[in-house]
């Protein structure tokens, strides 16, 4: 699914900068203008902290919850933004034509760990 955000490790530097106990989660590092994201009120340096009340201990782990859900449906997203917590609903969209769709590489105790998966665009399952 698509949701129009960059994101990146949360580092113990910037935890500690954002007053986290332990580097967790994963810090948005970009928001595409007009996308879910966007649209939800997610903004660069905010930390995702959980998905559908499951915690994000990681940007892997984000990916991989990410990968899992379907497209057409909304995701609950618990956010720390500003030094508060809140919680944001951000629809889950199909990427459009052109966007760079995110290559992820499944990782933990699952039999898919090393997988790579990415959304199938219909230009990609053509070939």
């Amino acid at each position: 699914p698509y949701i129009g955000a960059e994101f990146e490790r949360v580092t113990p530097q910037i935890a500690e900068s954002l007053g986290l106990e332990t580097p967790t989660g994963a810090l948005v590092s970009s928001v595409e203008e007009a996308g879910p994201a966007a649209t939800a009120g997610l903004k660069p340096g905010d930390v995702v902290l959980s998905l559908n009340g499951t915690p994000v201990e990681s940007i892997e782990a984000l990916d991989y919850r990410m990968a899992t859900l379907s497209i057409g449906t909304n995701a609950s997203f618990g956010v720390l933004s500003k030094g508060q917590q809140a919680t944001m609903e951000i629809a889950l969209e199909r990427a459009p034509e052109g966007a760079k769709l995110a290559e992820v590489t499944l990782r933990g105790r699952s039999p898919f760990s090393g997988a790579k998966v990415a959304e199938l665009s219909p230009r990609l399952a053509q070939r």
